[in-house]
């Protein structure tokens, strides 16, 4: 188990049992289990039948890292930010294996939206390609026949998350933008096309499908979970829109030309049906009456609306919307730091707030939720890679590091300056070099290629 706040390890959770048996016979012996994987902090050990003493020499569990050959390097004039960089670098080795993975603990399974967020971070932190191309290659090898991929993979559950398959075409295209591997994007352009026309448009706005198999999920909060069908909602539109234009990118690394469906046509429907005059907000579905603030954050970054209004709105706590989680906190940080440095102390300040509770809470891992173990019936995990989430925002925004053609054959390294962090030393990786780089007050003091890739 992960954690002993039952005063004991939670063996089990629901319908979850973490436990295995060993039959011992007389005398000393020796038993290596190289079949099944567990992940946790804790072990505990239940014996029954005992017909003498039972002594121990050794138990433990065999540690099976990825072997990642680079080590991100942040440090700054402020111990939150440090330590938060740590913990986020030793999550995301921790979910690392023969695919990326949601959790070591509970699930172990590669989700198209959790390995969007570890492959941004990794890519900054550990300049891991190869482990990402393989992990995109068995979610689409994952591909049912009517286009859409499956929840996990390698899977035979016939679930699918359509949003997730979407996320699958937004990762690809940053897989291609960081590492340059265009051939790969050529080669799976044709899974994302076909991930693409898997959704029905009407009247310019695209339907979800009733499919049994469909869960419409796009966060952990009421409203976003798919507790009930809608034919329509605001966010899978948005996240259409985010997909396709990243098929679009595609096409224009690849040199290839493909069809695809008019985004301005959506935005334009997708706006009509949803936004709210009287508040300013958009709906999530025509007939809810509460506001979320991932709804509001997707609007913004697909280009939906660019009323800077909507972003002072969304980063007041007494807002009156569903509040973002860890994971798709992304979305909303990523709309309000797109706009210039007007947000840039209030975001790092909301950072610290939130992710603050975990890093002084003593733990060495970041968790799935807020709200950690307790989360999801007692079955929260303290060790998820999508909430590493703050790498890529402090590398992408703060540091101003990002690819504009693939490979980093062009690139921006832009710092900026906020109130808390003054100064910091990183090193930074391409496919091509390694760069150390120290900032102070938002000007870089020193950058020196260090290694060639």
């Amino acid at each position: 188990g992960e954690h002993l706040e039952d005063m004991r390890v939670r063996t089990s959770v629901g319908g979850r049992n973490f436990a295995c048996r060993y039959v011992c016979q007389q005398g000393e012996q020796t038993f290596t289990g190289y079949f099944r994987r567990f992940g946790g902090r804790f072990l505990s050990v239940h014996i029954t039948n005992m017909t003498d003493d039972v002594k121990f020499l050794e138990i433990g569990l065999i540690p099976t890292d990825y072997p990642l050959s680079r080590e991100g390097v942040f440090t700054s004039n402020d111990f939150f930010y440090n330590r938060l960089l740590q913990l986020s670098a030793h999550t995301l080795k921790l979910c690392m294996h023969e695919h990326y993975e949601d959790c070591p603990w509970r699930e172990q399974a590669l989700y198209a939206f959790d390995s969007y967020i570890q492959m941004l971070c990794g890519y900054y932190l550990f300049g891991e390609y190869d482990f990402a191309r393989a992990s995109l290659k068995l979610l689409a090898d994952s591909q049912k026949e009517n286009g859409m991929l499956r929840i996990c993979a390698p899977s035979g559950i016939p679930m699918v998350i359509p949003s997730f398959a979407l996320s699958w075409i937004i990762s690809l295209e940053k897989y291609v933008l960081y590492s340059g591997d265009v051939a790969f994007g050529r080669e799976m352009l044709p899974v994302a096309e076909k991930v693409l026309n898997a959704f029905h448009i009407e009247e310019d706005l695209v339907q979800n499908d009733p499919e049994k198999a469909n869960w419409h999920f796009y966060e952990w909060v009421p409203g976003l979970a798919g507790e009930e069908y809608h034919k329509e909602d605001s966010p899978c539109n948005f996240y259409y829109i985010l997909a396709t234009m990243a098929f679009q990118k595609l096409c224009g690394y690849t040199g290839e030309k493909r069809t695809c469906a008019d985004v301005d046509k959506i935005r334009i429907a997708v706006k009509k049906k949803f936004y709210d005059e009287k508040t300013g907000l958009f709906r999530t579905c025509e007939d809810d009456h509460r506001f979320h603030e991932l709804t509001q954050a997707l609007a913004f970054v697909s280009g939906v609306t660019q009323d800077e209004t909507l972003l002072d709105k969304l980063l007041k706590k007494d807002n009156g919307m569903e509040k973002i989680t860890l994971s798709a906190s992304m979305f909303k940080y990523d709309a309000l730091l797109s706009v210039g440095d007007r947000y840039k102390n209030a975001v790092l300040e909301e950072i610290a707030e939130i992710w603050g509770k975990m890093v002084f809470s003593g733990t060495d891992t970041l968790w799935e939720v807020a709200e950690g173990a307790c989360a999801f019936d007692d079955a929260g995990s303290l060790c998820h890679g999508w909430s590493a989430v703050p790498v890529y925002l402090l590398y992408k925004y703060y540091l101003g590091f990002e690819p504009t053609a693939p490979g980093f054959r062009e690139y921006h390294l832009k710092p900026c300056r906020t109130d808390y962090l003054t100064s910091y030393h990183t090193v930074l990786y391409t496919p091509d070099w390694v760069k150390k780089v120290s900032v102070v007050d938002g000007k870089i003091e020193e950058a020196n290629i260090i290694a060639d890739a």
